[in-house]
Order: structure tokens, then C-alpha cells, then sequence
């Protein structure tokens, strides 16, 4: 028992050291499933952030800093220096948003069709809607996995129970006197 609490209080200081932050946040976003969630989490959560922002007239060099503040994942979020640095220097948003990697495919489009047709705001809150669709549905699908596995370990812990119950009172029968 000490032994897990010494992995786990080690393992929380790992992660909140600079160097272990981006290592936890780089391997959430490479992990198969998890991976995809968090992505299309943390894009609805910039898209959101950055449509609400452009309705009320904030500069977009400004949005992108503000939405960078507001995301969790340290890779994603500080990949945004990056866009901030090329849209600054007259590039569009779309085109660093797809350098950086870190943005589904999908959204990037998106974003590239509302700077064209001069919607941006409105393809942000698209793409906003979209992946908190997304989101949602991957978690359900997720949950819907986990509670058969969640009802057969609860099963086989009262079975457990059960059994060890039994055995003890089959070996108090077998006592000799």
C-alpha cells in the first residue's frame, strides 16, 4: 500500500513539473481513444472560445491569445504560438492550424471556408457545435462499453464475498471437538 502511494504522489509531482507536464499532455494525445476525445474536445472548446470572441469585436491575434490561455492540454495549447506568430506576420489562420497537427482535419476546413466566404466567426461555431457532438458521442460510446465491465467486476466481487463466506462457514463445521 505505502508503495502506491509513494508511485502515486511521485507520479502526481512528475506531472506537475514543466518537463513532465508536456510528456503526460504528449501521451494523452497519442493514446489510441483517449487521444482522439481530448483532441476533439480541446478543438471545440478553441473554436468556441474564438467564435465568441470575434462576435464581440475582439481582434483576432487577441482571441487566439485568449482562447490559448483557456485550453488544458500544454501541447495544443502551446502550439498556438505558433499561429499567433503567422497570423501576426498576414498568414490566414487555417494554414497554421494544419501545420500544427494537433487539429482535426475536419476543422481545419472549416476554418479555411469561413476565412474565404468572410464567416469566420460563424464556421468557429460550427466547428464548435460539431465536436461537442463529437465529444459527447465518443464518451457515450465509451460508457456504454464500461458499464457491462463495471456490472461484471461488482460481480465477481460479491461472488468473492459469497465464496469466502461460505468457506468459513463449511470450515467452522468441520471443526472437531
Amino acid at each position: 500500500m505505502g508503495v502506491i502511494l509513494i508511485f502515486v504522489f511521485g507520479f502526481r509531482s512528475y506531472i506537475k513539473s514543466e518537463r513532465g507536464r508536456l510528456r503526460w499532455d504528449r501521451f494523452k494525445l497519442d493514446a489510441r481513444y483517449v487521444g482522439s476525445v481530448l483532441r476533439k474536445a480541446e478543438t471545440a472548446r478553441f473554436a468556441g472560445i474564438m467564435a465568441t470572441l470575434l462576435r464581440s469585436g475582439v481582434q483576432i491575434l487577441d482571441a487566439i491569445n485568449i482562447a490559448q490561455r483557456t485550453l488544458t492540454n500544454r501541447i495544443i495549447s502551446d502550439s498556438l504560438v505558433q499561429v499567433h506568430d503567422t497570423v501576426r506576420e498576414g498568414g490566414g489562420l487555417a494554414g497554421p492550424l494544419a501545420a500544427t497537427r494537433c487539429f482535426p482535419p475536419l476543422a481545419v476546413r472549416m476554418v479555411a471556408l469561413g476565412e474565404e466566404t468572410g464567416t469566420l466567426e460563424d464556421m468557429m461555431q460550427r466547428v464548435s457545435d460539431q465536436y461537442e457532438k463529437e465529444t459527447r458521442r465518443a464518451i457515450d460510446r465509451f460508457l456504454a462499453v464500461l458499464q457491462p465491465l463495471i456490472v461484471l467486476v461488482m460481480g465477481l466481487v460479491v461472488g468473492l464475498v459469497v465464496i469466502t463466506m461460505l468457506m468459513a462457514v463449511f470450515s467452522v463445521n468441520e471443526i472437531s471437538f
